[in-house]
């Protein structure tokens, strides 16, 4: 398949619902996604905004068996999050930083894209693979990691939850800036 047969058909579903938790693309970054697939050389195949989550990882520690209890790609308040009745294994908070997967036409194109991707903050950025496809990765550095219950109780403070959630909020607000000067470089 050619470069432009790929991209109609990821374009043609990229506004329906996806296969993302949320299931569409992330409002904050529409504008800056809608650029990016307006060029010639270039179509996104998946995003996010950044967000806030609290997320139960099993003991098993597998990803596919966690339990999303909370997610926003909005600034949060520390009386939106659900602070009651938490399950016995343990309840992560975490902030993440937005990213985006590219696909690329040539290997040029992709440098191209990657430079002015780290020119507007998204450092963690760079060409991921060229053997089927060209694909860059856009990531923010931007994160929080943290435990706040294990064994159905609250680990920390409500003055540490209302840290956690000021500077995420914060880093969120980052993470908009850095996407509206990529997009400005566009």
């Amino acid at each position: 398949m050619t470069f432009e047969n790929d991209k109609k058909k990821y374009l043609a579903a990229l506004y329906k619902p996806d296969n993302s938790k949320k299931g569409n693309v992330d409002l904050q970054i529409k504008e800056l996604i809608d650029k990016i697939n307006s060029k010639n050389n270039y179509y996104t195949t998946s995003s996010c905004a950044g967000r806030i989550v609290l997320i139960m990882i099993p003991k098993s520690g597998r990803k596919d068996h966690a339990k999303w209890l909370f997610t926003t790609h909005d600034k949060v308040s520390p009386k939106d999050l659900p602070l009651d009745d938490f399950p016995q294994d343990t309840v992560w908070f975490r902030q993440e930083g937005a990213v985006l997967h590219v696909c690329c036409k040539t290997v040029s194109a992709a440098q191209i894209l990657v430079n002015k991707a780290k020119t507007a903050g998204f450092k963690r950025s760079g060409i991921m693979a060229t053997k089927k496809r060209v694909m860059i990765e856009i990531s923010s550095t931007e994160s929080i990691d943290a435990p706040i219950s294990k064994d159905g109780r609250l680990l920390v403070d409500k003055n540490y939850i209302n840290i956690l959630v000021n500077e995420a909020n914060k880093k969120l607000k980052r993470n908009g800036e850095k996407a509206k000067k990529f997009l400005e470089s566009l």
